[in-house]
């Protein structure tokens, strides 16, 4: 009995490597996506074409759409005011104007898709007065 539970440790040990790979491994399920700039790598103006994307964030959720002036650059916002929680980004996504269509293809905007109600979470900030920030839904 004893020579065969080694005997089986042993062929367990041998197929490990071949057998691992198959293996399912179950990750924490994530329930925050987070883009942070300051983690993206600068973009000046004039460097990505109209409709160009890239993809960020946790698990590369988050979708950049450009315009061809949109900027990732350096940033000194902080929020902190009676509202806020401190966030302090070294970076920011300049955008450069509002989200339109051109050729079909979205520019001047972040998207992202989610299977049910989610809570959205948006530090923004802007020169001047009459600008906004909008979330929409696939129809607009």
């Amino acid at each position: 009995m004893k020579t065969k539970i080694i005997s089986l440790l042993l062929t367990a040990l041998i197929l490990l490597p071949v057998i691992a790979p198959v293996i399912p491994v179950f990750a924490e399920d994530v329930t925050t996506y987070l883009l942070d700039a300051s983690s993206l790598p600068d973009v000046a103006g004039n460097t990505k074409e109209q409709g160009d994307t890239d993809t960020a964030g946790t698990k590369s959720f988050f979708t950049i759409h450009y315009k061809a002036a949109t900027r990732i650059e350096s940033t000194a916002n902080v929020f902190d005011g009676a509202d806020q929680d401190g966030f302090s980004p070294s970076k920011r996504i300049n955008l450069q104007g509002k989200m339109e269509f051109v050729g079909g293809l979205a520019t001047a905007a972040i998207s992202f898709m989610t299977q049910g109600p989610a809570e959205v979470k948006i530090w923004w900030g802007c020169g001047d007065t009459g600008r906004q920030m909008s979330i929409i839904d696939s129809n607009g």
